[in-house]
């Protein structure tokens, strides 16, 4: 007998190339069978048609607490949201990181991170802005950190707003990339409002690293004077850069989303940017589902 059937749902796995209606085995916590199970039987039948059966969802881009002050209760929001695994981006930094480190390895939830170029991560808000000074990257601890906990992050994490580098520029961004050289990792780059234009922010970018909130409309955009997707973000694309739209609350804008789709320049990864201030509102995130 099963512990689990979920039978009549459309099943979407694109890793198994799988979209049709089947039903679903689960045995001591784990699937062990997709297809027809007609005469089977099971402790626990859920009837899913009309609906999608998927994997568990991965938000790439949230914020968690307690890794951050304004993050969001991580079991209870993403489970019941169909994420599986969820990835803080850049709470923390090399400061305060490791004192997290108990709490990850035992959520239910997974959970990957970014590490914030600011040693202390986003500790200093809603009050005040992260310092994002190249000059005051600890380059020895944020090495350490990933050293000690390379199994739990993903790369490095700047915010590139005028709002928080002021008249840095993109000396963060630039001193962010040549760190993330050193240490062989990727890099998510939060370019809402950026310092300059977004065809100079891309083109620090290398294979992998993520530009996040493609779609926001504040300062220079994705798009060209004539309205188009610049040049330098489909040369960015063939070079193995990843957009992210997230829309959090003020991350995203129709002006810049419609013509780009139109055009048919999609994200590689969906995500929220998700806290405590906007899970569950609308008109913004909600949830990854919504």
């Amino acid at each position: 007998m099963y512990q689990l059937m979920i039978r009549n749902g459309t099943v979407l796995d694109p890793a198994n190339n799988l979209n049709r209606v089947a039903d679903v085995a689960v045995a001591d916590g784990r699937i062990v069978g997709v297809g027809s199970f007609a005469d089977a039987e099971a402790r626990q039948t859920v009837d899913a048609a009309g609906c999608f059966v998927t994997p568990g969802l991965i938000d790439h881009h949230c914020h968690l607490y307690p890794l951050a002050s304004i993050g969001l209760p991580a079991e209870a929001m993403c489970f019941r949201s169909g994420v599986t695994t969820a990835v803080d981006a850049g709470s923390t930094g090399c400061r305060t990181f490791g004192k997290h480190v108990p709490f990850l390895r035992q959520s239910k939830l997974s959970i990957k991170a970014y590490l914030n170029v600011c040693s202390i991560g986003l500790d200093s808000l809603p009050g005040e802005m992260e310092d994002v000074d190249p000059a005051h990257f600890d380059e020895g601890a944020i090495r350490a950190c990933f050293e000690a906990y390379g199994d739990e992050l993903l790369g490095l994490k700047l915010r590139t707003s005028r709002e928080v580098v002021r008249e840095l520029g993109y000396a963060p961004l630039k001193k962010m990339v040549e760190l993330a050289e050193k240490l062989g990792v990727t890099v998510m780059v939060h370019c809402t409002n950026p310092p300059g234009t977004i065809p100079e922010l891309l083109c620090y970018l290398r294979r992998g690293d993520v530009i996040t909130h493609m779609y926001m409309n504040k300062g220079s955009t994705l798009l060209d004077e004539r309205g188009f997707v610049c040049r330098e973000a489909y040369e960015a694309r063939s070079r193995g850069v990843l957009f992210e739209a997230a829309d959090a609350r003020e991350h995203f804008g129709f002006s810049t989303a419609v013509p780009a789709i139109k055009e048919g320049f999609y994200p590689d990864i969906l995500a929220t940017d998700i806290t405590k201030f906007s899970m569950n509102l609308r008109p913004t995130a909600f949830s990854l589902n919504n």
